[in-house]
């Protein structure tokens, strides 16, 4: 053997293997991507857990709490109106909202948590080939699968949590007319 045909050998197995890497590199590249833009939804998620003001749905839930056992406590003296109990059916749904809230918001961080770590494992597997292909496709369909759910459901919370917190004061003002036309004399109300 000659040493350009040793050459000619390394570097053919040297280009053989750049080939071979660069092929498998590509092999799992819009999974990557994929959990690239899935870790940013979980973070972003995340963000909007974080930006729910608990103090002020506890505040607001006890405030129904409250209202709500003044009205049994001073029962109108004269019927209500269909609309009427619809309002206060409408006003003590708000409890559970926040309750639901407020006491599966850790397990809620929780699986934000653990699928942001999933993700993150997923994609560094992903990127260094220790997984093949079936396999990785079956991880990846799985942990997107389960993001997007965990997504999906903090998106609608967080939709819930906003109508609650917006219209609260609307119907703040509905329950003090409620107490008015029923000559029951109100609580005390703070202005927010």
């Amino acid at each position: 053997m000659t040493v350009k045909s040793i050459v000619y050998k390394i570097t053919s197995t040297i280009l053989f293997f750049f080939i071979l890497t660069a092929c498998s590199n590509d092999q799992f590249k819009q999974e990557v991507q994929t959990l690239d833009s899935i870790v940013v939804q979980l973070d972003a998620s995340n963000q909007k857990i974080e930006t729910i003001d608990t103090l002020e749905l506890q505040q607001i839930f006890n405030e129904i709490v409250e209202n709500l056992k003044h009205i049994q406590n001073n029962p109108p003296a004269d019927s209500i109106s269909k609309e009427e109990a619809k309002f206060l059916t409408n006003y003590a749904k708000q409890r559970k909202t926040i309750i639901n809230y407020l006491s599966n918001r850790p397990q809620i961080k929780k699986e934000i948590e653990f699928s942001l770590l999933q993700c993150k494992n997923l994609q560094n597997d992903l990127k260094g080939n220790k997984l093949d292909l079936t396999l990785g496709q079956e991880y990846f369909l799985r942990e997107k699968t389960a993001a997007n759910i965990i997504i999906s459901h903090i998106s609608e919370t967080e939709v819930d949590i906003n109508f609650l917190l917006n219209n609260y004061k609307n119907k703040k003002d509905s329950l003090e007319l409620f107490y008015l036309e029923h000559q029951i004399k109100p609580l005390n109300f703070e202005e927010n």
